[in-house]
C-alpha cells in the first residue's frame, strides 16, 4: 500500500482532487508502461511532468501546489513511480487524502 493511500481524513476529498489524481495515476501508468506507439516527445514530456522541479503550468509540482494544496505529494507520487505494477491500475482515493 503506498503512502497516499495509508493517509486518511475524516472529510470527503472533493471531486477535482479526485480528477486530478485520477489525471496523475493515468500519467504514472503512460510513463511506466507506455504504448508503442507512444511518441518519444511525449515519453519526454512525461518525464518532465513528473520530474521537473519548478512549478510550470499543469507539471506535477504546479498541480500539487496550486491545485490540491499539497507540495508535499509531490514526492510522495514520485516515490510510487519506481514501484509501479500495471495492476495498481483502476486503484480509487477516494478514502484517502494523497
Amino acid at each position: 500500500m503506498s503512502d497516499l493511500q495509508t493517509e486518511y481524513v475524516s472529510t470527503p476529498v472533493l471531486p477535482e482532487v479526485l480528477l486530478w489524481l485520477a489525471v496523475i495515476d493515468r500519467a504514472i501508468a503512460d510513463y511506466c508502461s507506455p504504448a508503442k506507439e507512444l511518441p518519444d516527445f511525449f515519453k519526454l514530456d512525461l518525464y518532465n511532468f513528473f520530474f521537473e522541479d519548478s512549478p510550470r503550468p499543469y507539471n506535477l509540482v504546479y498541480i500539487c501546489s496550486m491545485l490540491l494544496d499539497r507540495e508535499d505529494a509531490v514526492a510522495k507520487i514520485r516515490k510510487r513511480i519506481p514501484n509501479y505494477s500495471p495492476d495498481e491500475k483502476n486503484r480509487s482515493y477516494r478514502s484517502s487524502s494523497f
